[in-house]
């Protein structure tokens, strides 16, 4: 159970980024390109943050996958030929959703914590 929820935390927190382009009408190379700022702006933020002792990765990888995933969807939808205000609703959408999918995995995480509390206890 707990195996599935992790996999689950994970679809929902790199999807999320995604799903928030595409609700502001992003195409699906904007979509795509989303996913992959949101890994390569993690991985970023979280080793231009090391410095900063044990909260400074965390956040550099969450505020890092959420401007990744503004830029890949911002990038995609400047390819595409949209128009300006098109390709920053789309991008806007790809941040808050990704910040969203972040939240939802933090919730899956608590579940996980519940279930396994749960366990040890009883």
């Amino acid at each position: 159970v707990v195996a599935g929820l992790c996999i689950v935390g994970e679809i929902v927190e790199f999807a999320a980024g995604a799903a928030g382009a595409a609700r502001h009408g992003g195409s699906r190379r904007a979509m795509v390109l989303s996913i992959m700022g949101t890994f390569a702006g993690s991985i970023a933020g979280a080793l231009v943050t090391i410095p900063i002792p044990v909260i400074g990765p965390l956040l550099g990888a969450l505020g890092g996958g959420a401007l990744g995933a503004f830029a890949g969807a911002y990038l995609g939808e400047t390819w595409k030929g949209r128009t300006s205000e098109q390709t920053l609703a789309v991008s806007q959408g790809a941040l808050v959703g990704r910040l969203f999918g972040t939240l939802g995995k933090l919730a899956v995480g608590a579940l996980i914590f519940v279930i396994v509390a749960f366990d040890a206890f009883f």
